[in-house]
């Protein structure tokens, strides 16, 4: 697929995660940001080539796949 200059191709997934719930207990009303930041967390440990560094300064900067 041919990209504008200063354009991304982004090709989007949707997934869904079937969960059950096996003990008894409550989810924390903010469960939706909590899975969000374990599959920000689980993305950047794949595809961070400078994993220990924050991303501000990194030499990849819009290039990386988690930036």
């Amino acid at each position: 697929m041919a990209v504008s200059p200063g354009h991304v191709s982004l090709r989007l997934c949707e997934y869904v995660v079937p969960l059950r719930i096996t003990r008894g207990g409550r989810l924390s009303p903010h469960i939706g940001t909590t899975l969000r930041g374990g599959f920000g967390k689980a993305l950047r440990e794949i595809s961070c080539v400078h994993p220990g560094e924050t991303c501000q300064g990194c030499p990849l900067g819009a290039r990386c796949a988690y930036g």
